[in-house]
């Protein structure tokens, strides 16, 4: 409940548009154009990421400014290879997209303040990729195998003609 310094903000927009700041000591941080704010997130290395970009709408006050921010959950596991023992090393843990953390030479990681409800778990090493939903159970276990090729178009539903630019997750 007390103000927390040096978290970075960052206020996205209509358009693409991003402002990125930090909180000073006393846990303030100045934005444009609030009202026109269409996601925020906070990132703070002792707590949890507060995310709210996907699909958040302003509401015609604009968005929730004020925050607080929690210490998270502690998610501990292990990365194998295919053959789910070889242990696999320095590869990426991403939690619901967030890159938190990596695996050490005995492929086990530690992610010390994730989002308590944290939806997806991802690890990944060179072409190699696992991925799995949140499960009970103190450790999780990712296991690496080659990730799938998507291809696909993006059509305007109105005109049927392509979409340049648009992202897909």
């Amino acid at each position: 409940g007390k103000p927390l310094a040096g978290a970075t903000v960052v206020i996205n927009y209509m358009g693409g548009y991003e402002h990125v700041t930090k909180t000073g000591d006393d846990g303030r941080y100045e934005a444009p154009d609030v009202k026109n704010a269409r996601g925020f997130v906070a990132v703070h290395p002792d707590y949890a990421i507060d995310d709210e970009s996907l699909g958040f709408m302003a509401s015609s006050n604009g968005p929730k400014l004020n925050r607080t921010l929690v210490a998270g959950t502690q998610i501990k596991g292990k990365v194998v290879g295919a053959d789910g023992q070889t242990p696999a090393a320095k590869a990426i843990v991403s939690v619901d997209g967030w890159p938190l953390g990596s695996t050490g030479d005995d492929g086990t990681f530690t992610i010390e303040h994730a989002t308590p409800k944290w939806k997806m778990l991802t690890a990944r090493k060179d072409a190699l990729l696992g991925q799995r939903a949140t499960a009970a159970g103190e450790s999780q276990t990712l296991r690496l195998a080659k990730g799938a090729t998507v291809t696909g178009r993006v059509l305007d539903s109105k005109t049927k003609l392509p979409v340049a630019g648009a992202i897909v997750r």
